[in-house]
């Protein structure tokens, strides 16, 4: 990511001193009265233009890519039932309270697009569009673009957000869940 960084940095000092030169020469072409030479920076002005936004479109593109890959040994729990029914579900060391079994498989979405920047197309389950599902859904959520199931039971929402894991290839993972009476159980 720091090498991305730099030659970012340079690029665009490059890209500053290019552009005062047309700017300088379009100003010269001007007090010359050289209506033609006005035409031609203004069109390599616009070029320029053009140009600037699409390396720095580029190195967006590239210091997005230089995010990593995969993580390391991911450690996910998933606590049943605690008080007034919440559930808790610890992922990469961060806490988080659930309400609905459903905000299982989002938070997990999320963790993946956090890591990946997306996630893997899978039939009936994941899509970039609602109206791919063959099957009409029950219950669909949107997380950043994609569109989720997550109408099923709790036991089935736990498979599911293993197979997204397993899908996106971001690592070795352990997934447990730890039972109303504080039994921990690994599930993967």
């Amino acid at each position: 990511m720091e090498y991305v960084n730099k030659i970012g940095k340079r690029i665009m000092g490059d890209v500053s001193e290019i552009e005062s030169y047309l700017w300088k020469a379009m100003e010269d072409a001007a007090k010359n009265k050289d209506k033609s030479g006005i035409e031609r920076f203004k069109r390599a002005i616009d070029k320029w233009t053009k140009i600037v936004q699409d390396v720095r479109d580029t190195i967006s593109v590239l210091d997005k890519s230089q995010a990593p890959t995969q993580v390391g040994h991911l450690t996910i729990t998933i606590t049943e039932e605690i008080q007034n029914g919440q559930k808790i579900l610890e992922l990469d060391g961060k806490t988080f309270p659930l309400k609905f079994w459903n905000e299982l498989l989002v938070r997990i979405a999320g963790y993946i697009l956090e890591i990946k920047n997306e996630l893997p197309i899978i039939k009936n389950f994941v899509q970039k569009n609602k109206e791919d599902f063959s099957m009409p859904s029950k219950q669909v959520k949107s997380v950043d673009g994609y569109y989720i199931e997550v109408g099923d039971s709790k036991d089935r929402l736990i498979q599911k957000s293993i197979i997204l894991l397993e899908a996106s290839n971001i690592g070795k993972f352990d997934f447990f869940k730890v039972t109303k009476e504080g039994e921990k159980i690994k599930i993967h």
